[in-house]
């Protein structure tokens, strides 16, 4: 018993000895025609190129090598390990078909690259020791480098028993998790279209930041969605791998890139963006797929080149600032970058290449395309604060401007003067504008009263006011006919084309004298007093304008408006109109400025109003 066991610890060593395990990597050679002869063992094929497995295979050709196995090889039990080196092949043992992946006439049966192991028939092989492995190879498929294998993977020829297992889905991990940068870029980039997006909302005559944004989300999208396509039973040549969804996002980002260096360059080419995308529709059907797609970005890179060329000669002649050197810089890097992901090997006609840093690989599309969007809104987020800061002075300048005016027309409020109670109110539509009011206690006793309203608004209406103060405090007549004179004449020297409607009002005891040039008649206890309108001051240089005279008797009230309070608008269009003014004459000043801003304010709005006491 005890020899028994004996036996059985020494076995145990001998079971674990190693099987069956042939490196398969070196010593393989290729050939794109050849005919049935290569399967014979005999067959000479040093005349063939040798061939690295380190890089995938992505020509239609013929792989050969010659393995010799040794003789206490279990020949029922063995596998055949094949690692990433193309999306469709078929493989031959002794000119036995043992298996085939993918479909060399149907994509849709395509799946990406990865390590796959074959058992092998037993009667696949032939007597001696020398056995032949071919391997036939389909056309390189026109996929993203995303789908190309991370790394050349394991080829063995082994006991099934020591064959790796899950070795392709190891691959798929590995290759997914070295594209990290580019899944960030793209993530990067999708959060970039935000600010761009709201930009162009701001600013709708910027359509480059709206080019810009779809490039970025269309060569973002594209990323995103070919790094998650990465997994062991992904179709990507199917309805199910969003084919079109791929093409679209990939060659739409071509079209989008150059409508946006027309735009961001300032060429008013409407025609090239309609040739642009004409082409882009053109190339969209299905036989047109795999044809002219290169020549598009050629063209289209092309282009966008020549006018940042010509760009940067306009530039340089205008000695323009740097900022605008580095902007024209990340173009042109961005179109050579596309020329040069044509005709880079290593990308063989894939339309992208990657960069390596370390074990982890970065698309140069995306690194350039968020490049210059990085750049884009560096220059944007200047142009805002520029643009804040120049706003932030002008609202200072308009702020100052309005206090400045509200001081040369007084505070408003009620005051006695000339015997009466004068309230005014004085609301303009912006920080300044164009009505204004002026008054005037006589040594005799008299009041005077002035009301005007500039055409125009804003702040070259407000200087027009200012003239018009200015002569009205320098002015020595008391007469109203007479002082719309003198406003007549400075007017004239200074309104460039302007004209003035004014409302002159003298008051003597109970005598009321109006002038009127083009304002609305002034309202006298309700109801609107009989005055001639005269022409407005500014068109004619010698006018005159008749005096007419009125009683107002104690307790009465007399009020002058502004066209502002007449024409205030609510939501339905509907003017406030002369029958709601003429109703609410009587009250206050600041109950009519408010009754017109509660309707609807878009004008500036005067109101004066006298009231003798009774």
């Amino acid at each position: 018993m005890i020899r028994c066991l004996l036996l059985a610890l020494l076995s145990i060593p001998l079971a674990g000895q190693p099987g069956l395990y042939i490196d398969l990597k070196q010593g393989w050679r290729g050939s794109a025609g050849a005919g049935p002869e290569i399967f014979r063992p005999d067959y000479d094929d040093s005349q063939w190129t040798p061939v690295d497995f380190t890089q995938p295979q992505r020509r239609q050709r013929r792989l050969r090598r010659t393995v010799d196995l040794p003789d206490d090889a279990n020949r029922a039990q063995l596998a055949l390990t094949l690692g990433c080196f193309a999306f469709t092949y078929e493989v031959f043992v002794n000119g036995r078909r043992i298996a085939k992946v993918g479909d060399f006439d149907d994509a849709s049966l395509t799946q990406l690259m990865r390590t796959r192991t074959f058992p092998i028939p037993a009667d696949a092989f032939v007597p001696g020791k020398t056995q032949t492995i071919v391997l036939s190879l389909g056309g390189g498929a026109r996929a993203s480098l995303f789908w190309r294998s991370a790394g050349p993977g394991l080829y063995l020829l082994t006991d099934r028993t020591l064959a790796p297992v899950g070795e392709g889905a190891r691959d798929l991990q590995l290759s997914r998790s070295q594209h990290t940068p580019t899944l960030i870029l793209c993530v990067i980039g999708l959060m970039l279209c935000i600010p761009l997006l709201l930009a162009w909302i701001g600013e709708r005559d910027r359509t480059e930041l709206l080019w810009l944004c779809g490039y970025l989300a269309a060569t973002s999208a594209y990323g995103l969605q070919a790094i998650l396509l990465i997994a062991p039973d992904a179709r990507p040549f199917t309805r199910d791998g969003f084919i079109w969804l791929q093409i679209l996002t990939r060659y739409g980002a071509l079209a989008m890139s150059t409508s946006f260096v027309v735009a961001a360059l300032g060429f008013r080419l409407p025609w090239v963006h309609a040739a642009i995308w004409l082409a882009w529709l053109w190339l969209q059907l299905p036989f047109r797929l795999s044809q002219h797609f290169g020549y598009f970005t050629f063209a289209t890179a092309g282009l966008s080149l020549a006018l940042v060329a010509a760009s940067w000669t306009r530039a340089a002649t205008a000695r323009a600032p740097l900022g605008r050197h580095v902007f024209l810089l990340a173009l042109s890097l961005s179109a050579v970058e596309q020329i040069a992901s044509r005709i880079y090997p290593g990308a063989a006609g894939s339309g992208e290449y990657l960069l390596q840093f370390g074990s982890y690989f970065c698309s140069s599309r995306h690194l350039m395309v968020l490049g210059v969007a990085a750049v884009m809104v560096t220059f944007l987020l200047q142009q805002t604060a520029a643009q804040r800061r120049e706003q932030q002075r002008l609202a200072g300048e308009m702020e100052s401007a309005r206090n400045a005016q509200r001081f040369l027309l007084g505070g408003g409020g009620t005051v006695r003067m000339g015997g009466c109670e004068l309230d005014t109110v004085y609301e303009p539509a912006f920080e300044v504008g164009g009505d204004f009011h002026w008054t005037r206690e006589e040594p005799d006793g008299a009041l005077t009263v002035v009301v005007g309203d500039v055409s125009g608004k804003g702040l070259k209406a407000a200087m027009l006011v200012s003239v018009a103060i200015g002569i009205l405090e320098n002015e020595r007549s008391s007469s109203p006919a007479a002082i719309l004179a003198s406003l007549n004449a400075g007017v004239l020297r200074h309104a460039a084309g302007g004209f003035v409607t004014c409302c002159c009002v003298r008051i003597v005891a109970h005598t009321v004298t109006v002038a009127n040039a083009g304002h609305l008649a002034p309202y006298c206890q309700g109801a609107e007093l009989n005055v001639e309108a005269g022409l407005p001051l500014g068109i004619v240089p010698d006018s005159t304008w008749a005096e007419s005279s009125f009683r107002l008797a104690p307790g009465g009230q007399l009020t002058i408006v502004s066209d502002g309070v007449v024409e205030a608008e609510n939501a339905q269009r509907e003017l406030f109109g002369f029958d709601r003014t003429r109703e609410i004459s009587m009250k206050s000043a600041r109950e009519i400025a408010a009754a017109a801003k509660a309707w609807g304010q878009n004008d500036d709005i005067t109101v004066v109003t006298i009231r003798r006491p009774g």
